[in-house]
């Protein structure tokens, strides 16, 4: 199967992702034989680990705006998991898996038990007042006591951007000396039973450099 491209045929390749649809893609390779290109897909690999433990969760306040709407405040019982993607050592682990659950237990700490604000949503108004924070949304305003209140980096509190936003933290606090061998991490932020979403990013990608 190919995309025709002039006269030329190119090949596609097809991705899995977890919990979405398979992703077809077009690529080019100029003067290589068919078997040459298998022998090279095939040398490309790593290894994954997972760390789905209970007590990566924390329970949290907020509420997203979507299309001019406002949902009514409100919590969830957040849970956490985490892939690590990457190259073994010579003992033949990607990371220890403890130094990853300590990462991501101390990123879920930072959220727990707090009202959940975005830093850079382009229509809320956030404001520091004698120990209280001050929310104005449209019609809408809220406060909160400050020491309740955690703004974060982000355009709207979606599990989205929570997950993207813990995939940084977990980046930060894996140690220096390990976490060079990480290609690929990917987290989960299940708001309910069966209801996440997932953030994948490649460490040479932008997350990278803002950790």
């Amino acid at each position: 199967m190919g995309v025709s491209e002039g006269n030329a045929q190119l090949p596609v390749r097809t991705v899995k992702l977890r919990g979405a649809r398979d992703i077809s893609y077009y690529y080019v390779e100029v003067g290589v034989p068919e078997s040459s290109q298998a022998e090279e897909c095939m040398a490309t690999e790593h290894y994954r680990i997972v760390v789905d433990k209970q007590y990566l969760e924390f329970a949290s306040a907020h509420f997203v705006t979507m299309k001019g709407t406002r949902e009514p405040l409100h919590g969830h019982n957040y849970h956490c998991g985490v892939v690590v993607e990457g190259d073994l050592t010579d003992d033949g682990y990607v990371l220890d898996f403890s130094d990853v659950k300590r990462a991501a237990r101390a990123a879920c700490r930072l959220l727990d038990h707090l009202v959940l604000l975005p830093e850079h949503h382009p229509e809320l108004r956030v404001e520091r007042r004698e120990g209280q924070v001050w929310v104005d949304y449209r019609r809408d305003h809220f406060e909160f006591p400050a020491a309740d209140v955690l703004l974060l980096p982000v355009a709207n509190t979606t599990a989205e951007l929570l997950a993207q936003y813990l995939a940084g933290e977990i980046v930060k606090r894996l140690p220096a000396e390990k976490s060079g061998r990480v290609l690929i991490i990917e987290v989960m932020v299940e708001e309910a039973p069966s209801q996440a979403a997932w953030f994948r990013t490649e460490l040479n990608d932008a997350l990278a450099n803002q950790v």
